[in-house]
């Protein structure tokens, strides 16, 4: 068994909800830390900004009606997994989408993991060989596995 197969037969033992993720950036900011094992004074300004874009995009973004129709059809169980740092700025342009997605269908539960803390996942969804956030895995809860991953970054914003 693999370290995600063994994550999610834990029942997602120590990922965190959206508020609960927002609350660990918060309060690590207000001591001078940001989440993950890199602590640096340069990722002090990241997380500063990526706490207003998430702000902006929980109180202004709202699922496209097509992708919320789609969502709202879904009659299974799914969980949205998503590996992160509140320090990744992809990341707060990706959760508050993610989360609002999950909040369209109440068989879907959106959930998050510190990139550095769950590195034996994070090996598993590399992209171009590296540990590139935020990944999203959307994961069968009755099957018990990834159905599919969304990120780090969409090749047409990476073009841009």
């Amino acid at each position: 068994m693999n370290a995600i197969e063994s994550f999610i037969e834990g029942g997602f033992s120590d990922a965190m909800s959206y508020e609960k993720f927002r609350q660990l950036i918060d309060e690590l900011l207000s001591q001078n830390k940001v989440t993950g094992s890199h602590q640096t004074e340069d990722y002090i300004p990241y997380t500063t900004q990526n706490i207003q874009r998430m702000n902006r995009l929980d109180k202004h973004y709202n699922v496209n009606s097509n992708i919320q129709q789609r969502l709202q059809q879904l009659k299974r169980s799914y969980t949205f997994l998503t590996i992160t740092e509140g320090w990744c700025g992809d990341s707060s342009q990706i959760a508050p989408v993610v989360e609002k997605m999950a909040a369209a269908n109440d068989y879907i539960d959106s959930l998050y993991i510190l990139r550095d803390e769950h590195l034996d996942i994070m090996d598993l969804f590399l992209t171009n060989g590296t540990r590139s956030i935020p990944i999203t895995l959307c994961i069968d809860n009755e099957l018990k596995k990834v159905l599919w991953q969304y990120g780090s970054r969409p090749l047409e914003a990476m073009k841009l």
